[in-house]
């Protein structure tokens, strides 16, 4: 449980607040407000940031994988080369549901030295969370623009903080993300979850897949050890979080 309990916000809340800022007439000391072309990440601005105030001791990411993500290698680089061991840095992507984006591999490229990469299942808004003392979170103004905001707020960067740590414990290794997604995309697995989530029981569900219950029951079996679970309630337990 959070040292916090009692006090994080819920993450729309902390959204509204944000928007509460950027739509503001009054100036907040704590947000800096840059913009930024819509595709663009929070990357360019983590690095000002660093320029500015040095190497932190603890940085946490969001990053949305779109087709446009070479652009970024050459910044990882520059952020890669500006990290120290002592710097834990931890870089939570997840895939752009963009037609494109989703024919895109994750860049394993992304992985420099010094930077855990891991792939969340969940859309996820991008923000960085640098020694949990500053958040810049990125906001969409239109379909072209967004704004990356610089906060100092305790209870937004806290929030923001565990929700980061929420979706880092069902985040995957970039491999594992892929071989998991290939399954869950194939036809069959698509039904058989279908019938698993209608409670049908299994000679039903593998009359209505016009297979054995042999078949169907080795169908299971395999989804359920490519997922790490022993039983149909952890399976479902277990997509259940990773539903949007």
């Amino acid at each position: 449980m959070s040292d916090h309990a009692g006090t994080e916000m819920p993450l729309q809340q902390v959204i509204t607040l944000i928007d509460r800022i950027v739509g503001s007439e009054m100036v907040v000391e704590t947000a800096e407000k840059v913009p930024v072309k819509a595709e663009e990440s929070i990357l360019p601005q983590l690095i000002s940031y660093m320029d500015r105030h040095g190497v932190p001791q603890q940085v946490d990411m969001t990053y949305t994988v779109r087709p446009e993500w070479r652009d970024d290698l050459p910044r990882y680089e520059h952020v890669r080369r500006r990290l120290t061991p002592r710097t834990r840095f931890r870089a939570l992507c997840r895939p752009d549901d963009s037609p494109r984006g989703a024919e895109d591999q994750i860049p394993l490229g992304l992985r420099p030295e010094l930077v855990d990469v891991r792939t969340a299942w969940k859309p996820i808004p991008e923000f960085a969370i640098i020694d949990k003392e500053t958040a810049l979170v990125k906001t969409r103004v239109t379909t072209a623009y967004a704004l990356v905001i610089r906060l100092a707020v305790p209870e937004l960067v806290r929030s923001l903080s565990d929700e980061f740590e929420q979706n880092w414990c069902l985040s995957l290794t970039p491999e594992r993300y892929r071989r998991l997604r290939k399954l869950l995309d194939c036809p069959v697995n698509k039904q058989l979850l279908q019938h698993l989530r209608d409670g049908c029981i299994d000679e039903v569900a593998a009359k209505r897949m016009k297979v054995s219950v042999r078949t169907y029951r080795r169908y299971l079996s395999l989804l359920m050890e490519a997922f790490g679970v022993e039983t149909r309630f952890q399976l479902a337990w277990r997509l259940s979080q990773l539903e949007p």
